[in-house]
């Protein structure tokens, strides 16, 4: 069963980024660890552009936040405040 953490940062390996799609943050870090930094191909490898993320998220919102998150950290910037 996915958990929701509030901080993608402090997820499991396996926690569900998109839920539109179940798109895992290990999946998400293999796609920028493979030289996908750019926010909008993300988007568009996870299929994660413009779906029901807010009805489907326990977030309540959209993942883009998320995957920026994951991005900044993985390329070494200060994390969004």
């Amino acid at each position: 069963m996915d958990t929701c953490t509030e901080d993608i940062l402090q997820a499991e390996d396996d926690a569900t980024v998109c839920y539109c799609n179940q798109v895992t943050k290990k999946e998400v870090i293999a796609l920028i660890r493979q030289g996908n930094s750019d926010l909008a191909v993300l988007k568009r490898l996870m299929g994660a552009d413009g779906s029901r993320c807010p009805e489907l998220s326990p977030r309540g919102r959209c993942c883009t936040p998320e995957i920026v998150r994951l991005l900044r950290h993985e390329k070494g910037m200060l994390p969004m405040a």
